[in-house]
């Protein structure tokens, strides 16, 4: 359908980008951000992965990890 099939990798990484610069503006809160594929620029692709943010600081990256009851889900 798309002749450039990694469009859905830069959206996908400009939704994450959009989500930590919203996270950086709850210094107070915990905010998740579930994805389909991250790439985090040090290994392999994570699937299934979920960003963990605190206080405006990423504190866990991975594939299932558990998502505080407090967080604010996107």
């Amino acid at each position: 359908m798309f002749k450039n099939a990694n469009w859905s990798g830069r959206l996908a990484s400009a939704a994450i980008g959009a989500g930590l610069l919203a996270a950086s503006t709850l210094s107070a809160d915990v905010v998740a951000l579930k994805a389909g594929t991250l790439h985090t620029g040090t290994g392999a692709p994570i699937e299934n992965g979920i960003v963990i943010i605190e206080d405006g600081t990423i504190i866990a990256v991975g594939p299932g990890i558990p998502i505080p009851g407090d967080a604010t889900v996107y």
